[in-house]
């Protein structure tokens, strides 16, 4: 399996006679869609409050990197590097209720 590549920056560029375009130091980034390979622990307290390690490919550091426990969202942080060429990102698991 191939993963897919990593965020590529372009550089817009505007016309307003489709003759003569302006270029700009600002990129647009595109990032692929991200992918879930495993995470580490599988399990943990209902209480919340474990730290979970994602791993996959596709990652991209955004002010937005959320996951969803249950429906219940919260913010990771993406570390810096791979490991064995997967992104590594780590969440803290939100607090769940207990339903008997």
């Amino acid at each position: 399996v191939t993963p897919p590549s990593r965020a590529k920056a372009f550089a817009p560029m505007l016309s307003m006679n489709n003759q003569t375009w302006t270029s700009t130091t600002n990129d647009f980034v595109y990032y692929p869609h991200p992918v879930l390979i495993s995470l580490d622990p599988v399990l943990g307290p209902f209480l919340g409050g474990t730290t979970v390690s994602l791993y996959g490919v596709g990652f991209f550091n955004t002010s937005t990197f959320l996951v969803r426990f249950n429906d219940v969202e919260t913010a990771c942080q993406l570390l810096k590097g791979t490991v064995n060429d997967l992104d590594v990102a780590e969440c803290p698991t939100p607090p769940q209720a207990f339903n008997q």
